[in-house]
């Protein structure tokens, strides 16, 4: 489609001429006019792509004024006609800037050249205006403030973004210095920054300023930016000018501070909580542990976090550790174990990890986090418990089996009893009657401390002053011990008053004595230690099965062999030892077991190999008045002339043999095999 040019020439022959060369040309001549008063309404209506015009017209207008209000209105080229002009009439012209000259009288190629240079001109003008109309449109549409400045600092540009946060408008703001316009102050110090077009300009390098920068309003309004600025190249890569970006940050502000408001109650809620907390990151690798974590440990955060927590993971615990990590991370589930973590005094305690694998609403995965209770005294209690328990459960089997074997027992004494006092001494049945009495005398005496342990035994309880029978006990007890080895006491003053049995408080200190002998075969010290002591929740082990409340200890120590750790639990097990074959029974400990349990008491052991052993009996005060240790009864003996004896026992056996003594003794026996018929008998026989 030819290009469309309108003329504006009061010349007739020139415009004649003009018309034949441009048509030939190729171009198209909408319209011409002799007057520059009516250029620009034809402009408008003919809508021309260029405009030759004429420097002089006829009337009041010249060509110039007629082509800038051309240029400014409708925005097209113009090309100037003309045969001559004065230095004052081409520098009017030159501040319409014009796209050309052609001078009369002109050659057809010059016509051509200067309209298609014309064109071209106009064609790129208009295509950097768009380019500059889409980058000012952009600017203008983005969120962040942009304030473009000179070489030298002046300010060339704002959008409204940047017009709004500095609150000055873009007339008064264009040519003014950066600094003016964006003043910027240090939030702490209060100080001017300096300006970033100054250091953009100075070392030709993009600038970002510190957070904790204040932009200053026109009307002195303060809001906190975060910003950076750019040098702006030309094609030389000379630097033209700056470009700032900057926005405000007052709500991210808000953010940050509302995040470290609720990291900082994290911690302190962490730290204050009674378990351990941690927390990674996505790499697993530990970030933060709260207080109780660190007192536990003795060490700092920043030798904790990463997997400096791993120095404290017991060996052969760390790759069960890292499986169960990776485990819950598969199947994003919590997960619980137990391990063994080195405590700041070097000793290795029992704790319970639980975690919980993060993601976050997209499913990403964004770290664990977990907690750690130390739970040692627990298991250890758990160990303590299960151990009372299966000394209840022999208890009641050796209850059930002495009770058995005695009544076995007392039919084989009795009838023994009875051969020895039937048989002549010479005679040779005599003696080996009394030989089956006394292995049934010493089986006795073994279902007695089976009874003992099982609590099974019937006992006298009554108030006792303990330090008064260890010192009744103490001649006897220093015979039971070699030359090489030292009895000694530490009794309490004042000590409470107990509730015992005085014969089981003996056997107690005989047993616990002899034990402690058995432990120095080198010889060495026993020392036995009484004193009043107070029981609470602090209380560990098997202590904590007593009643909060005051108790009496005894304690028997010796600087012997000391126990093993593995066998440490079965002390107290009925025939359980350590000593050769044929050289205890194993019942001298879990003898002493039973009556501390029949006193409502507890027994604890501490032991190390090499150190010696202390066993230690915690015994519950009496709530009656002392008898001072002693306690003699009256013993009283049945005459003959009590003639009639009823015997009631369901054991046929055990029933007739004691018959059978008390008829030797000359009495009259009536038996009985339950209560009932035992009741019928004294109605009727009056007994």
């Amino acid at each position: 489609m030819p290009e469309k040019i309108f003329i504006v020439e009061d010349e007739f022959l020139v415009v004649r001429d003009l018309k034949n060369q441009l048509a030939s040309l190729g171009y198209d001549v909408v319209g011409s006019t002799p007057l520059a008063e009516e250029a620009l309404e034809l402009t408008k209506i003919l809508k021309p792509n260029l405009v030759l015009m004429d420097i002089r017209l006829q009337g009041a207008m010249d060509g110039i004024t007629a082509a800038e209000n051309i240029r400014k209105i409708c925005r097209l080229p113009v090309v100037y006609l003309t045969a001559n002009a004065d230095d004052a009439t081409l520098k009017r012209a030159l501040v319409t800037e014009p796209f050309g000259y052609i001078l009369k009288p002109f050659e057809e190629r010059e016509l051509k050249t200067v309209i298609e240079m014309a064109l071209y001109k106009h064609r790129a003008e208009r295509r950097l205006q768009e380019s500059e109309r889409r980058f000012a449109t952009t600017l203008n549409s983005i969120g962040d403030a942009v304030i473009a400045t000179d070489e030298k600092g002046i300010i060339t540009f704002l959008n409204p973004v940047a017009c709004s946060l500095t609150e000055w408008p873009l007339p008064e703001a264009l040519g003014k210095p950066l600094a003016e316009v964006f003043h910027i102050i240090n939030h702490f110090t209060r100080k001017p920054v300096d300006n970033p077009a100054t250091l953009v300009l100075r070392y030709g390098q993009k600038v970002g300023l510190a957070n904790n920068t204040i932009l200053v309003s026109h009307n002195g309004k303060e809001i906190p930016i975060d910003d950076c600025a750019s040098p702006i190249h030309d094609d030389d890569g000379s630097c033209t000018g700056v470009v700032l970006v900057f926005r405000d940050v007052t709500e991210k502000k808000k953010a940050e501070e509302q995040i470290q408001k609720s990291e900082a109650r994290f911690r302190q809620l962490a730290d204050a909580a009674p378990v351990m907390m941690w927390l990674t990151n996505t790499e697993q690798q530990h970030i933060f542990f709260s207080k109780p974590w660190l007192d536990f440990t003795g060490r700092t955060i920043s030798e904790e976090c990463n997997q400096g927590w791993c120095v404290g993971v017991q060996q052969e615990d760390q790759e069960k550790l890292f499986t169960v990590y990776d485990n819950a991370f598969l199947r994003k589930k919590s997960f619980q174990l137990e391990y063994q973590h080195k405590r700041h005094d070097g000793v290795y305690r029992w704790l319970l990890l639980t975690g919980v694998p993060i993601f976050t609403n997209n499913n990403s995965f964004d770290g664990f986090i977990g907690s750690c209770i130390d739970v040692t005294e627990h298991r250890n209690l758990e160990e303590k418990v299960q151990q009372i328990q299966k000394m209840e459960s022999i208890g009641q089997l050796a209850s059930g089996v002495a009770h058995d074997f005695n009544n076995l027992l007392m039919v084989i004494n009795g009838y023994s009893s009875l051969l020895i006092r039937n048989i002549p001494k010479k005679h040779s049945w005599h003696a080996a009657a009394k030989e089956i009495l006394f292995a049934g005398e010493r089986a006795a005496e073994l279902t007695r401390q089976l009874l003992i342990f099982s609590s099974k035994q019937m006992i006298q309880m009554k108030p006792l002053q303990l330090n008064k029978v260890i010192s009744n006990m103490e001649k006897m007890l220093r015979r039971l011990i070699p030359e090489n080895i030292t009895l000694q006491t530490s009794l309490a003053k004042n000590l409470h008053i107990i509730e015992a049995d005085i014969s089981q408080i003996e056997q107690v200190l005989m047993n616990l004595v002899v034990n402690a002998r058995d432990a120095l075969p080198e010889g060495g010290e026993v020392t036995i230690k009484t004193s009043n002591c107070y029981i609470d929740h602090r209380f560990l082990g098997i202590r904590t099965e007593l009643p909060i409340g005051n108790y009496v200890q005894l304690s028997v120590t010796d600087n012997g062999t000391g126990i093993e750790g593995n066998i440490k639990d079965r002390i107290f097990e009925p025939f359980f030892t350590t000593k050769e074959v044929g050289k205890g029974t194993g019942l001298g400990l879990a003898t002493v077991y039973g009556i501390v349990r029949q006193c409502n008491g507890a027994i604890d052991l501490e032991s190390k190999l090499g150190a010696g052993t202390t066993l230690t009996i915690f015994l519950p005060l009496s709530e009656r008045k002392s008898s001072n240790g002693i306690d003699l009864e009256e013993s009283t003996q049945m005459s003959a002339e009590q003639k009639t004896v009823l015997v009631v026992e369901d054991e046929d056996a055990v029933r007739k043999v004691i018959s059978s003594v008390i008829e030797e003794e000359g009495y009259k026996v009536l038996e009985a095999q339950n209560g009932a018929e035992a009741l019928q008998i004294i109605l009727e026989k009056g007994v």
